[in-house]
């Protein structure tokens, strides 16, 4: 090597401070996402339970036809399997009931084993009053 002559320094890869400024991006746009995902994974779990008891309302129709009103005082999946024939294709571990009522309309009640819940009057599907 000649007298003022330098090495070129040619290094690949980040620093310190372009890491850590990535590693700050990713936790900042996930903290910003967590809240939105969990919303969804609610609305996503309360449409299982909705589903379920719309199929449900087909077997309570059929029910009605043949008996001129709706099945009720059924508490619990095996009540409601003996009385509609109704079941979910898989056991999701939810929990449906129908309390007793006077049959022109009933009530479903569905509890998941993560603790979501749903009570929807039927036929019209609408949301039960908190």
């Amino acid at each position: 090597m000649t007298k003022g002559a330098y090495v070129k320094n040619e290094s690949f890869g980040f620093t310190l401070t372009e890491l850590l400024v990535g590693i700050a991006l990713v936790l900042l746009i996930a903290t910003m996402a967590w809240p939105v995902w969990q919303t969804h994974m609610t609305h996503a779990k309360e449409a299982l339970l909705i589903a379920n008891i719309q199929s449900m309302a087909i077997f309570q129709e059929d029910y009605r036809m043949r008996y001129g009103r709706y099945a009720t005082d059924l508490v619990d999946r095996e009540a409601i399997r003996s009385t509609l024939g109704w079941a979910p294709k898989r056991n999701d571990h939810v929990t449906y009931s129908i309390p007793a009522a006077e049959g022109a309309d009933y009530v479903v009640y569905a509890l998941s084993s993560d603790g979501h819940s749903i009570c929807l009057r039927m036929p019209a599907a609408l949301r039960c009053d908190p």
